[in-house]
């Protein structure tokens, strides 16, 4: 009996880290897409939270984009 219980554990515990991983794989996606918009605020508070997630140091993250260079394209425009 108690190797079903801790079967079944094992199994739920699984699931769950494997639907929290798809869930932030998406989020970090949008995010991702929010940095490339025009929307100045948009791109900034798409930056914030992949800083608070932690997410800048990902490298998937560095290749796609590099997160100084456009907060640095989105200062560069406000200031024109």
């Amino acid at each position: 009996m108690l190797s079903i219980f801790t079967t079944v554990f094992v199994i739920d515990l699984l699931n769950r880290r494997r639907d929290e991983r798809k869930s932030d794989a998406e989020l970090k996606e949008q995010l991702i897409i929010q940095m490339r918009s025009e929307d100045n605020a948009l791109a900034i508070q798409a930056v914030e939270r992949i800083k608070v997630k932690g997410w800048h140091k990902d490298v998937v993250c560095k290749v796609k984009y590099s997160i100084q260079q456009i907060c640095m394209v989105h200062f560069y425009n406000n200031l024109i």
